[in-house]
């Protein structure tokens, strides 16, 4: 393809994305994939599509631009894991991740955090140990969009010498706006924390992780180091596609939560706080999973469900 022909196929690309825009009120909600464009897809998190992140895609493809400063919050999960790992390891003395000493390393988690955790100390060599939720269902995150006392969980790490990291892959971004970083008390405390939307990571010492992360080849070396952050030491990857362009924040929580408390057939599960409303039929678990079969089935619209502490729910 030379570039008088990829100029019309471009176009005809661009004629067949503002078709499928427009009437993507009108077509079937898809359970089976991602439809995120759709403003009736409200399975997993909020994000979208917009023709000036688009075209961001387009200039990115066109110039061959590689970021080097995003990851998943998965992988910020993981590096930090093992960043810790490697600095309880120097700070005993010890150099190979291979030391018997590991063998009694072990990492906290709530019964309701992400399965990235999990996953995390299994790939990292590490035991994993869940912490159960209290009453209030505090100690999670993923299902609920709740949010742990940061300062009470500090303290204890700081007094303890124990590597503490927060996981806001949701929450995080909402923490620019000053009525939710009450939220963010004891985050100084903290010796790591990751966030949405561009998939990146806070750090105290940034030193431990790129100590951690840093392969010096000759062929990646540049004139800047030293001068600026390298965020290729920050992560497993190297490259990434650039994604920072596109930023996305969506505030509609509360308005649905009136409307689901005003009909009297069903009831909020949990405090609304974010952008993420947990609500269910009055009843039974049995009857809140035929209610979101049938409205999944239907294809007009996407809901996903969760449960804790047996309560089964839907969230938006």
């Amino acid at each position: 393809m030379d570039g008088e022909e990829f100029k019309k196929a471009s176009a005809e690309l661009s004629e067949y994305i503002v078709n499928y825009l427009n009437n993507i009120r009108e077509r079937r909600v898809l359970s089976n994939v991602t439809h995120w464009s759709s403003p009736r897809f409200h399975a997993f998190y909020a994000t979208g599509n917009s023709y000036p992140g688009i075209l961001a895609d387009m200039l990115t493809g066109g110039i061959g631009c590689i970021g080097f400063t995003w990851m998943s919050a998965s992988d910020s999960i993981f590096v930090m894991l093992l960043t810790a790992k490697k600095k309880k390891l120097l700070q005993l003395g010890k150099s190979e991740t291979s030391d018997p000493i590991v063998s009694k390393f072990i990492v906290y988690s709530s019964e309701e955090s992400h399965s990235a955790v999990f996953r995390a100390a299994v790939l990292g060599g590490v035991k994993y140990r869940s912490v159960p939720s209290d009453e209030n269902y505090s100690l999670r995150t993923t299902f609920s969009c709740s949010f742990d006392n940061l300062r009470e969980i500090g303290e204890v790490c700081n007094e303890f010498n124990l590597w503490c990291h927060v996981d806001a892959a949701y929450a995080g971004a909402a923490f620019v706006c000053e009525e939710y970083q009450y939220l963010m008390d004891g985050i100084e405390l903290m010796d790591s924390f990751n966030f949405n939307p561009h998939k990146w990571i806070r750090l105290k010492n940034s030193l431990d992780l790129v100590n951690t992360c840093n392969v010096d080849l000759i062929l990646l070396r540049h004139e800047h180091e030293q001068k600026v952050p390298d965020y290729r030491h920050w992560q497993i990857p190297l490259g990434r596609r650039f994604r920072s362009l596109k930023l996305w924040f969506i505030a509609l929580a509360k308005e649905f939560e009136s409307y689901v408390r005003k009909d009297e057939r069903f009831e909020i599960f949990g405090e609304v706080i974010l952008g993420l409303v947990c609500f269910r039929l009055k009843g039974s678990n049995e009857l809140n999973k035929k209610f979101l079969e049938v409205i999944n089935s239907g294809g007009s619209i996407y809901l996903v469900p969760a449960e804790v502490k047996s309560v089964y729910f839907l969230s938006d």
